[in-house]
Order: structure tokens, then C-alpha cells, then sequence
């Protein structure tokens, strides 16, 4: 859900995106991988939402997409999350009992704090067997090709015989 403010931040109003990192991901394995497929949800604002932190109003920077290419934001919620970590935090052994549910779950919205908290979370065991994980999804086959593949190999094999 994408909501459009106004200068004071008020809503004014509202469009759907079935990507934001709110929405639940797909249990539907084709759906699921066409979602990771377009990577994460990166939508670039005029206007990111304030939030007063001490004195200073802070808010999300959409320049921080360029040293994060797996971050992505919600404008409905106002928070960023990490996109492998979303996808990948439970899908293999590698990474049970080690996600951060700040950037997977709940999202980050500590501004003031940022630079060193997506830092840090890059560099964390979490985020790097995620990474695995998408990494290996993106280099693996479709059962389809693969049989494909080895129906092929077997058709050379017996033409060359």
C-alpha cells in the first residue's frame, strides 16, 4: 500500500502495492518465486515520512537503496526491511535461530541510527546465509529443466552410439 502525503504528513491518499515488505509473502511456490524474482520493493518518494527523533526530524533516505541493494521500505508502515532476510529467514537450516526480526518481521524505523544499523546487519551471520539462500535460489533449476536436460543428454548419448 503505497500513501501519498501531503506536507504535514497528512494522508490524502491511498494505492496498494502487493509488494510492499507488509504484505504476506506467497504460499504459492510459482507466485512466491515470481515475487522474489523482482527483487526488493525500493519505491522512490518526492517525500518520506518524518518521525521527530530528539530535536531532528528524520526519515528514510532512499540514497541508502544504492549501498544496500537488498533493502526495501513500506511506505504504509513507514519502516525498512531487509528483502533476502524477508524471503529467506526460514527457509533453510542455515539460518534457525539467527533472524533479526527488525529487518525481517517488524522492520526498521530507527533513523537516527541507520547508517550503522544497515551496516551492521549486512555484516551479520543473518543476513549472509540469507543471502546464501537467494543466491542459491537464483542459480538453481526448475525440476522441469532438469529433466528436460537429462532427457536431451540421453537422446545424444544413444545418437552417438
Amino acid at each position: 500500500m503505497l500513501v501519498l502525503h501531503d506536507l504535514n504528513f497528512n494522508v490524502i491518499g491511498t494505492l496498494c502495492d502487493i509488494n510492499d515488505p507488509t504484505n504476506k509473502l506467497p504460499t504459492n511456490q510459482l507466485e512466491r518465486k515470481d515475487r522474489i524474482m523482482k527483487g526488493p520493493y525500493q519505491p522512490i518518494l518526492k517525500l518520506y515520512q518524518r518521525t521527530k527523533i530528539g530535536d531532528i526530524n528524520r526519515s528514510f533516505n532512499r540514497n541508502w537503496y544504492n549501498n544496500y541493494n537488498w533493502l526495501e521500505y513500506s511506505p504504509k508502515v513507514d519502516r525498512a526491511f531487509c528483502f533476502t532476510c524477508r524471503m529467506f529467514n526460514s527457509s533453510s537450516n542455515l539460518n534457525v535461530g539467527q533472524k533479526e526480526k527488525a529487518f525481517s518481521e517488524i522492520g526498521f524505523n530507527s533513523w537516527n541510527n541507520a547508517t550503522t544499523s544497515l551496516y551492521n546487519h549486512q555484516k551479520s551471520k543473518a543476513h549472509s546465509n540469507s543471502v546464501t539462500s537467494y543466491l542459491t535460489f537464483l542459480n538453481s533449476k526448475s525440476i522441469d529443466v532438469v529433466l528436460d536436460e537429462s532427457n536431451s543428454q540421453r537422446i545424444s548419448q544413444r545418437e552417438e552410439i
